[in-house]
């Protein structure tokens, strides 16, 4: 029975039932009990799928027909994966593996290493699964197995692109697609031309990518096909159509965003009942929230909550988070858009509670990323060590049969090929530690560079600030110069009424120069405390006086850039507040960071909409007390700029994501404001936003 990630069963159950009765082979009724089994599995017809594996078992088991064995768990493993029961599914799979490992069929072996490696996929089990796509791999190199050589690059390629390297994924999708036209095995190369037109849509090459959908929907409507590849492809078509929506709705270009819509929405309809009737539920939620999102951005509302409430219902019968949470984000913003405030606020809570669950799972992903590829290389060198262990000592064994005299001469020689293996493990375990120096230093500067930029960005605010207080400086001592030459001359003339006069002058002038120079000192000191290393001290600090502050700074610096554009600014302190104990040069990075966000969302709207806009600003400080006692307090800044679109919302708090220019933006300013606000002072970071009309960032840091 072949096992294929890609290549599904999707094959006549009539035809092969009459396979079952006809037969008289023993092992050709057990390979078709395994077969109908997976694909009643396949099809949601579990129970009928559980007999007939449990039948090739038996059959397989009094034959002792490994082979048999091995599939009919594989059968089981199936069975329990697509109910999503994966513990169950990696007990019957790693029966499997064990069963194929002793026969020595590669091929057999490799195959369940894919299947393996799925569950892990669907686990969120990044390394795992890499693992075994690897391990796949190299058995279909070593029999040269083209068609497994491609599906093993294809999940390769997989991973990366759930790990947001796309320029990585695409150079494995590639030569995955490379492998199988050369093959010719055609849902290989369906597959392959889906995975690389999603990269294609997401980088705006929507025309190419459309060519690659419809190309791969076609080969899938074939004879033979399996059952999700036609529903995949409708969906990624309406990706496709969705994303140019928004395109056009981002432009004013409503005739056509509701035409892409339109086309968004068919094509994610079609990928609906295509998935319903293939019997796949996670994809049918996934269609639904599609046709959920797409008919909110139509303004149908009542088709928008249908679709919707149909995903939460089965995505949490199939207690898929990732799918639930998107599900309650939608049913929030719909709620939003209808003025349905306390429903909007329940399905908020509920989305922030899903999301909350998988901030791990998402920390484990983005980690990965910079371990992949040492994790491979260190596999890849134990199992070279491996091979030198079984040749040396195949090595010694062979020469222990030859006469006594010689010996000590293959003593010598072994102990001086010891001696450069280790030289040779030993120089290649200072690489790796190393480079993991240099990646855990590379880490440490860029965490220290956005602090410096925090730094930078206010530099030209401070210059500002400290230029008038020097320019009083200079002006008064340039007059003091001319008043003392003044004062000799009234002296030498004998004017004593004068030159009191002039001397009263001088006192006043040196005073404005003393009160100057304390201004300019002080504002140096300031920001010498901001750009000193934080020893994570904390102190009783006024929450008010701190965001008045950096504000002030982050308006100086806006003017220093551009003393053209004027921002309408609305602060709302609460005075009533106590100071609280915080980090406060952390708390001002945090400040600077969303301030400067604010004010490079308000310029680039000022840009876009010329006189009819009026940049505004809203700082507002607000204590929360619980029986006579303060228990919070929160910080908000709303700005009514370009607001934050809806698909990158999830993405802010991830490092080195940025949606500015290249050279304008390190991507870590959120991510540090997150780990300050959360984990350093156990407080929240939250965000409500409407797209192309407001962001608000609310800082809650608690009193204790």
């Amino acid at each position: 029975m072949a096992i294929c990630t890609i290549t599904a069963y999707n094959q006549n159950i009539d035809s092969l039932r009459r396979i079952l009765h006809t037969s008289k082979q023993d092992t050709t009724i057990i390979n078709t009990l395994n077969v109908i089994s997976v694909v009643l599995s396949t099809k949601g017809n579990y129970e009928n799928a559980l007999k007939y594996a449990k039948e090739a078992l038996t059959r397989a088991t009094k034959a002792g027909f490994k082979k048999g064995i091995a599939d009919a768990y594989f059968s089981l493993g199936w069975y329990y994966k697509v109910q999503l029961n994966y513990s169950e599914a990696f007990k019957n799979y790693f029966t499997s593996l064990t069963i194929l490992t002793k026969t020595g069929d590669k091929k057999s072996i490799a195959d369940m290493y894919l299947n393996i490696a799925g569950l892990y996929f669907n686990q969120g089990n990044y390394g795992e699964h890499l693992k075994n796509q690897y391990e796949a791999l190299k058995l279909y190199e070593q029999i040269d197995y083209k068609p497994g050589i491609g599906v093993a690059l294809h999940g390769m390629g997989s991973v990366y692109l759930y790990l947001k390297n796309e320029e990585e994924a695409l150079k494995y999708f590639k030569k995955a697609l490379e492998i199988f036209e050369e093959t010719g095995e055609r849902f290989g190369i369906a597959q392959s031309s889906n995975s690389i037109g999603k990269i294609y849509a997401d980088q705006g090459k929507y025309l190419e990518a459309l060519k690659l959908h419809l190309a791969a929907k076609n080969i899938f409507e074939e004879p033979g096909a399996p059952s999700w590849g036609v529903p995949f492809s409708y969906s990624c078509i309406g990706d496709v159509y969705k994303k140019q929506g928004e395109r056009a709705f981002a432009k004013k270009d409503t005739a056509t965003a509701i035409k892409m819509f339109s086309k968004g929405m068919e094509n994610y309809f079609a990928a609906s009942v295509g998935s319903e009737k293939a019997g796949n539920k996670l994809d049918v939620a996934q269609s639904y929230i599609q046709l959920g999102e797409v008919n909110l951005k139509l303004s149908r509302f009542v088709q928008a909550r249908q679709f919707l409430e149909k995903a939460l219902l089965l995505s949490k019968s199939l207690n898929d988070k990732e799918t639930t949470k998107d599900a309650y984000y939608n049913l929030f913003s719909l709620d939003s858009a209808e003025k349905k405030t306390n429903e909007a606020l329940d399905n908020y809570k509920k989305y922030i509670l899903y999301r909350d669950n998988l901030i791990n799972e998402e920390n484990i992903r983005k980690a990965l990323q910079a371990k992949v590829q040492y994790g491979l290389y260190k596999e890849e060198l134990e199992e070279q060590q491996k091979k030198s262990r079984r040749f040396f000592s195949f090595v010694l064994l062979g020469f222990l049969v030859i006469v006594s005299v010689l010996i000590a001469f293959i003593q010598w020689r072994n102990n001086k090929q010891k001696q450069k293996a280790n030289v040779l493990l030993t120089k290649q375990k200072e690489e790796i530690q190393f480079t993991l120096a240099e990646l855990k230093a590379t880490q440490a500067q860029l965490v220290q560079r956005e602090k410096l930029a925090s730094l930078g960005q206010m530099t030209a605010g401070i210059a500002h600030e400290i230029e008038n207080p020097l320019n009083f400086v200079n002006n008064f001592s340039e007059i003091n110069t001319e008043l003392l030459e003044e004062l000799q001359a009234q002296l030498s003339a004998g004017n004593a009424q004068e030159a009191l006069s002039i001397s009263n002058y001088l006192k006043e002038n040196e005073r404005k120069i003393n009160d100057h120079g304390k201004r300019a000192d002080s504002i140096v000191k300031g920001m010498l405390q901001h750009s000193r290393v934080t020893s994570n001290k904390k102190e009783l600090t006024n929450i008010n006086d701190l965001a008045n502050e950096y504000l002030r700074l982050s308006v100086h610096s806006l003017r220093a850039k551009d003393n053209t554009f004027n921002v309408s600014i609305e602060t709302n302190f609460d005075d009533n507040i106590e100071e609280l104990l915080i980090v406060p040069q952390d708390i001002g990075r945090v400040l600077i960071n969303i301030y400067n966000n604010a004010f490079y969302s308000l310029h680039e709207k000022a840009k876009q909409y010329s006189d009819e806009y009026v940049p505004k600003l809203w700082i507002t400080t607000k204590g929360s007390v619980k029986n006579g006692e303060l228990k919070s307090v929160q910080i908000r800044i709303k700005d009514n700029g370009m607001g934050i679109p809806d698909n990158i919302l999830d993405k802010i708090y991830q490092p080195f994501f940025t949606t500015k220019p290249t050279g304008q933006g390190t991507g870590l300013g959120l991510s540090l404001s997150y780990d300050i606000i959360t984990n350093e002072h156990n407080g929240e970071l939250k965000v409500q936003t409407s797209a192309g009309e407001y962001a608000e960032f609310i800082i809650e840091l608690p009193k204790k």
